[in-house]
């Protein structure tokens, strides 16, 4: 469940990143009365989106924890801001092979397969870790179509 805070952003900052965001907050009666509701983003990870726009990107990012990464990368994908995906990217590849929970939080999340390079590299962990991934307490925690995921990642190896 979201939590709704109200988060004071400089619209011309914004728009100047992203057309949907532009679109959002500059052609609707909400944004004319001053509020725009975002519904579906955490507070804190729109501060983190916001702090990466107006130019911490570089300081802010490598801060992220594997998570707060990955929600990054859903607002980067949804505003289509390009300048920043490059780095989020990055970052979420240099945590994914840290912990194992990284994987599983990989695999549970289809979005998390939009992007060609961490699909990559999560199934290749897949396929040289399954000793831990079915050794863990959260592979018995896994959906169907996760475990399908695995299976088929298995088989490509064999």
């Amino acid at each position: 469940m979201h939590r709704f805070e109200r988060i004071g952003a400089v619209k011309f900052l914004l728009f100047a990143y992203s057309e949907p965001l532009r679109n959002m907050l500059g052609n609707s009666e909400l944004a004319e009365q001053g509020d725009v509701r975002v519904v579906d983003i955490e507070p804190e990870t729109f501060w983190n989106f916001m702090k990466c726009v107006y130019g911490g990107s570089s300081v802010m990012i490598p801060k992220l924890s594997f998570c707060e990464s990955v929600n990054l990368l859903y607002v980067v994908e949804k505003y289509l801001v390009t300048e920043i995906k490059p780095t989020v990217v990055s970052h979420i590849l240099d945590l994914l092979p840290k912990d194992i929970d990284n994987i599983f939080f990989a695999i549970s999340d289809s979005f998390f397969f939009s992007d060609e390079k961490i699909r990559k590299l999560t199934m290749e962990i897949l396929g040289t870790k399954m000793d831990q991934i079915v050794s863990s307490k959260k592979f018995l925690q896994l959906s169907a179509e996760e475990l399908l995921l695995i299976l088929e990642t298995d088989c490509s190896n064999i």
